[in-house]
């Protein structure tokens, strides 16, 4: 069972929290998070017991008590819940649970990343990153018709 410890004070380690529960039964595993670009801790973290009714107890003991000053809160964590709805039901995808947006034009997306449609003769248009071309395209390659076409 997982149990969420939240509140804790910022200077706190994996291994002072590891001390903290293992009164409490052998531990799977111990995560303090931390920001990405500071390495700074968050202030929470995460205790994996393998035993359910140990783990009950750790956090009947843990929650409301204090360290360094702060008073921690513990609880049970619920499952991470899954996106793919096809794996789920036992279904596997053919497309890998990837489906297709609605609609006559089928799009692609440039080296950017940016996702483009293709609308009539106008040429391609983007969507999202703000790259459409300001001002008149006279002159500029079309992409649609092929690349030796001009406007």
């Amino acid at each position: 069972m997982d149990i969420y410890v939240g509140n804790l004070p910022y200077s706190a380690t994996e291994d002072e929290l590891a001390k903290l529960f293992a009164p409490y039964g052998p531990l799977n595993r111990v995560t303090i998070i931390k920001d990405k670009e500071t390495g700074r801790s968050k202030g929470f973290g995460f205790i994996a017991l393998s035993d359910d009714s140990r783990a009950q107890a750790a956090i009947e003991a843990i929650n409301g008590s204090e360290m360094d000053g702060r008073i921690l809160k513990a609880n049970a964590c619920e499952p991470k819940p899954r996106f793919n709805k096809a794996q789920d039901d036992g279904k596997a995808s053919k497309s890998g649970g990837h489906r297709p947006k609605s609609g006559a034009t089928g799009g692609h997306r440039d080296s950017f990343g940016s996702r483009v449609d293709n609308y009539g003769d106008d040429g391609p248009r983007e969507k999202g990153r703000g790259r459409k071309p300001k001002g008149s395209q006279k002159g500029k390659r079309r992409q649609k018709g092929g690349y030796d076409e001009m406007w």
